[in-house]
């Protein structure tokens, strides 16, 4: 990737979340480094929080003063290997896609040995119990970006039945538009087909790891940053 390129996307990404620059000088500047997360914040999202609260990241020696709302797991890979900020909430696949188009934002830590990757529906919605990936045949599945749509593909791919499904792009409307009856199932994260339950009632899921082993989420630093900051990286 060409320098100017890199200028460029480095920008364009940093006014997309409200950042003021790369990571080079962010530390000294803010007193404390960056977390982009995966998504907008949510219950998977609490332990970062927690720990900022309680003084566990202090405690490294590491200053977290920002943690923000992101816009997927592509888009965190990719604003982490730009240096658009120090650290981000993303996915081992993600991470090695953005390796492959010229960013090398480097892997420092599992959060999830297992995706948290679900196809999920609601019992109102698909007239019935989702046990299967074949009951899907026929039928139209939303996803958001990223990960959850990487993997929501991978699964029906590997059960024989990709060609006879309609994949749709939901964006940050997955959960509502199964409510509404728009898709018949969706690709989402556990933690949407909890919210689904909680607004519909019966719902029922298959879990992609049991098909497709992957880790779940993973944290990404910026390799020029953790060049010069090692001990800030081993604290995170």
């Amino acid at each position: 990737m060409g320098e100017t390129r890199r200028r460029f996307l480095r920008a364009a990404g940093a006014s997309a979340v409200g950042l003021s620059g790369g990571v080079a000088g962010t530390a000294a500047q803010s007193g404390g480094v960056g977390l982009l997360l995966n998504w907008k914040p949510n219950g998977l999202h609490v332990p970062y929080y927690a720990a900022r609260a309680r003084g566990y990241y202090d405690e490294q020696g590491l200053t977290l003063a920002r943690i923000e709302s992101g816009q997927g797991s592509d888009f965190a890979a990719k604003q982490v290997g730009l240096g658009n900020t120090e650290f981000a909430v993303t996915s081992a696949d993600q991470m090695l896609n953005v390796n492959t188009r010229g960013l090398s934002p480097r892997s420092v830590g599992v959060v999830m040995q297992r995706s948290p990757v679900v196809v999920f529906t609601t019992d109102g919605t698909f007239g019935g119990r989702l046990t299967g990936a074949d009951q899907l045949a026929g039928k139209t599945v939303g996803t958001g970006p990223g990960m959850v749509k990487i993997l929501t593909k991978l699964l029906l791919e590997e059960k024989g039945v990709l060609s006879d499904v309609t994949l749709v792009d939901t964006g940050f409307d997955t959960v509502q538009q199964l409510l509404g009856g728009e898709i018949d199932a969706a690709g989402g994260v556990f933690a949407d087909a909890v919210v689904a339950r909680r607004k519909a009632g019966g719902v029922s899921s298959i879990p992609v790891a049991e098909t497709i082993p992957s880790y779940g989420h993973v944290v990404g630093a910026n390799a020029d940053f953790a060049d010069r900051n090692p001990e800030n990286v081993r604290g995170s």
